[in-house]
């Protein structure tokens, strides 16, 4: 079998891809980044999950949050739904202690969808620790 039929194979039995239904899921926090809105310049921390368990695991799921003072309250929710302990001092620290305390980490997210200009997106509602044991 050549690398591209195992390839092909591999892409059709991959999870599917939009939107991830309304509704809760067991999740792993995978990774923590920092990006800047290549239009607006506006700095984010992005949140990469993979679902656990079900019939959308390995889907991946984002949330991001803008380093602005109008997206506080978001930040105090995460923070504390990961069972944080203190506050962050400033952007960086938030990033950097969400990247090296909950990375690996299982959560219970809950998500909706919204469409805005014609797209569908998925919002992450809540984040919840999930103290029961890893599917693994």
């Amino acid at each position: 079998m050549s690398i591209f039929q195992e390839a092909f194979d591999d892409a059709q039995n991959a999870p599917s891809s939009g939107p991830l239904p309304d509704g809760e899921y067991d999740v792993k926090l995978v990774d923590v980044v920092d990006s800047d809105h290549p239009m607006t310049g506006i700095t984010s921390t992005n949140l990469e999950y993979e679902v656990t368990m079900g019939e959308h695991q390995n889907r991946k799921v984002w949330d991001n949050v803008q380093h602005r003072d109008e997206t506080m309250w978001k930040v105090a929710k995460i923070w504390n739904a990961m069972g944080m302990n203190d506050q962050p001092s400033d952007w960086k620290d938030f990033h950097l202690q969400l990247r090296q305390n909950c990375t690996g980490k299982h959560f219970n997210i809950t998500v909706r969808n919204r469409e805005y200009n014609g797209k569908n997106y998925t919002n992450v509602i809540s984040v919840k620790v999930n103290n029961e044991k890893p599917p693994f």
